[in-house]
């Protein structure tokens, strides 16, 4: 079953494709190798970024999209949170996994009437006990929460959170490997050598990556980053010292 969100999820995907396209046919065709050499490294470096962003938001796009549309975790997660509005006191306990499936965790509860509780969860992106089931000494549900239809927030704090984690993760190898690269040669054809932006990529990389650190805690990153934020800036610096001879 696809989730309430599924034409958001689905513009989302289309317009960051979109963007991606534009931004590559951009990169390819512009700026011509007749152009100044200062004016063409400029919108080329632009063409580059524009690019980078372009890409880095698909990629992110992609993964909401089949985490929360396409996996078989996540279309049971939204088939149960439909069937959610049909639990009812009353019911037996076969009656609530006919409906609801296995819950993430069953056990004891603190709620006085009921004698256990089944766990479940209502969102692809939410926590995995957003909802409970409530059930006394004869497998009878009591009562549940929430108490009525499941919360139709689109991204919830946890999910926030995790998809930072995801994109800090991601920037950490790939500036890792821009990093590498800033020791490839600038290639013979001036402005429009792909090597000649790779410091310009690796620090786009370096402020994402900043930006999505969660505050806080020893920065153990510091021994990986500083010099590798030293090696692209150096290589930046040659980069620029290449322009300057050529021009």
């Amino acid at each position: 079953m696809s989730s309430p969100f599924l034409w958001r999820h689905v513009g989302l995907l289309l317009l960051a494709a979109v963007n991606l396209a534009v931004s590559l046919v951009v990169l390819v065709r512009a700026p011509g190798p007749d152009s100044p050499l200062w004016l063409g490294a400029v919108l080329r470096g632009a063409s580059v970024l524009w690019a980078a962003v372009s890409l880095l938001a698909f990629g992110v796009a992609a993964i909401l999209f089949f985490v929360v549309e396409v996996s078989p975790d996540a279309r049971a997660c939204w088939a149960r949170r439909a069937a959610w509005e049909t639990i009812r006191p009353g019911m037996k306990r076969e009656e609530v996994l006919q409906l609801l499936g296995e819950p993430f965790r069953a056990g004891d509860t603190l709620v006085p009437e009921a004698k256990e509780q089944l766990e479940y969860g209502l969102h692809a992106l939410g926590p995995l006990d957003e909802g409970a089931v409530f059930l006394d000494g004869n497998g009878v549900v009591v009562s549940k929460l929430p108490p009525g239809s499941a919360a139709t927030e689109w991204l919830p704090d946890r999910a926030t959170r995790e998809l930072r984690e995801m994109v800090f993760v991601g920037n950490l190898g790939l500036l890792a490997l821009l990093t590498l690269a800033t020791f490839v040669p600038v290639g013979a054809a001036s402005f429009r050598s792909w090597t000649l932006y790779t410091p310009l990529v690796a620090l786009l990389l370096g402020v994402v990556y900043e930006l999505t650190r969660s505050p806080g805690g020893w920065r153990f990153d510091l021994f990986f980053t500083v010099p590798a934020y030293l090696v692209v800036g150096a290589g930046g610096l040659l980069r620029l010292l290449f322009l300057v001879r050529r021009s």
